[in-house]
């Protein structure tokens, strides 16, 4: 097992069925488990992933998360809930409010930070490379 606290630890993905969440968890994930987590994001039976960097039981506050699916995808991240983003859509900065399943619940959202497939994968890409967030995404911080 790895000990280096950039390395993301776990990856968890939930899948409703049946009016209940089921998670799959899998322990220190691959570029190609993450691509294929991400792209199976649907916004109706799948439409939570989270990248943790280290175990739950240890630290479920340090994490990146991602929500939704079908072209449209909630990105946020968190570093020891001390400070908190949320990824950006730079190419429509609206408040108008869209509806994504969110830990399996419709949750309305700003369209300005809900991002398209490439954009997510590049920071679900990027946090496991690194346990960080894209620099090269617009983030909101908190």
């Amino acid at each position: 097992m790895r000990n280096d606290s950039l390395q993301v630890t776990e990856m968890v993905a939930s899948r409703l069925s049946a009016g209940r969440e089921h998670e799959t968890v899998v322990g220190f994930p691959s570029h190609l488990q993450v691509e294929e987590a991400v792209m199976q994001l649907d916004g109706t039976q799948f439409s939570d992933l989270y990248l943790y960097r280290y175990p739950r039981n240890t630290d479920a506050e340090t994490f990146l998360g991602i929500c939704g699916g079908a072209g449209r995808y909630f990105v946020g991240i968190s570093d020891h809930a001390e400070r908190i983003g949320q990824l950006i859509n730079t190419e429509d900065p609206s408040d108008e409010e869209e509806c994504i399943k969110v830990g399996g619940q419709p949750t309305s959202i700003a369209r300005r930070f809900l991002v398209g497939l490439q954009t997510a994968m590049i920071a679900a890409t990027h946090y496991l490379d690194t346990g960080q967030a894209a620099p090269a995404l617009d983030w909101d911080w908190r």
